[in-house]
């Protein structure tokens, strides 16, 4: 009887540091950092389609040197718009070699219809951030990612 208890306590125990190390690599998962120009950015990674439609939506404010990531499966031309955005941004386009491709400013989006914002080139990934983050300089066309 009694090394059925130190088994349960054994076994709840080790289910309990699984977990937490379940926990803590997936938030590890979920904080990541893309360098543009010297420049340190903590994102929001969405990867899947539901988490690329709500993107920034709704946020009254992002904090400075933060912003989402958007990871698509494929590159190809990426249309964004600013529904339900609350905040002017920065859309950073940025191709499958990690090279910038292209920057919009982008206002929040006052009536509909809302306007789409494109660069009309191939991108794999876009960066969204406050807008005025980056100067000219720091993104312009080929500014590789890091």
């Amino acid at each position: 009887m009694k090394n059925k208890g130190i088994f349960l306590v054994g076994f709840f125990l080790l289910l309990i540091v699984s977990l937490l190390f379940f926990v803590k690599n997936s938030i590890d998962e979920e904080i990541s950092f893309v360098e543009i120009s010297g420049k340190k950015i903590t994102v929001e990674v969405a990867r899947t389609f539901e988490e690329r439609m709500v993107g920034l939506m709704n946020r009254e404010s992002l904090c400075e040197d933060c912003g989402m990531l958007f990871v698509f499966e494929d590159s190809g031309v990426n249309d964004f718009w600013m529904k339900n955005t609350l905040i002017p941004l920065d859309m950073v386009f940025i191709d499958s070699n990690l090279n910038v491709v292209g920057v919009l400013r982008a206002q929040p989006c006052v009536e509909d219809p809302c306007p789409t914002y494109s660069i009309g080139r191939e991108s794999k990934y876009v960066l969204e951030v406050n807008s005025g983050t980056f100067g000219e300089e720091d993104v312009g066309e080929g500014v590789l990612l890091k």
